[in-house]
């Protein structure tokens, strides 16, 4: 063989073990981090916040991608008052959070004010599906 084959020869194998490797590690990261990354690691360091997602925090990307397709799959079935007592996060202090404010019931920053005469729009709030809303499905009215 001619050193110029053996080179463009040893140049071919290096681009096809250099691109497989890379292809390689960039899967096995992204198989790793859906399986072991939670919530909680991609959020900021902000206890009020985790706080305010309960048990969801502890949730993998695996985790939450199979609850929101059960979600999906049946909207109607999942309103936000479920969702509090089965995975314990707070709706008001999850949205005043999000909005600036904080779980503290006196904070003037806070969207959602968590008072007696609120209480009935709360809990209006609390028995609504938001996937039903985001759902492409036809409701039958």
């Amino acid at each position: 063989m001619s050193k110029l084959f053996k080179r463009l020869l040893c140049l071919l194998l290096g681009l096809i073990m250099g691109i497989s490797a890379t292809v390689g590690g960039l899967a096995t990261s992204v198989y790793y981090l859906y399986g072991n990354m939670t919530v909680a690691d991609v959020l900021p360091e902000d206890k009020d916040l985790q706080d305010a997602l309960g048990d969801m925090k502890d949730m993998s990307a695996e985790d939450f991608v199979g609850l929101m397709r059960r979600w999906l799959d049946a909207p109607d079935s999942f309103d936000i008052s479920d969702l509090e007592a089965k995975y314990g996060f707070s709706t008001v202090d999850l949205v005043n959070k999000l909005a600036g404010g904080s779980s503290d019931p006196d904070d003037e920053k806070n969207v959602i004010k968590k008072t007696d005469e609120n209480q009935p729009y709360i809990d209006d709030l609390k028995s609504v599906s938001i996937f039903s809303l985001l759902s492409k499905r036809k409701s039958r009215v």
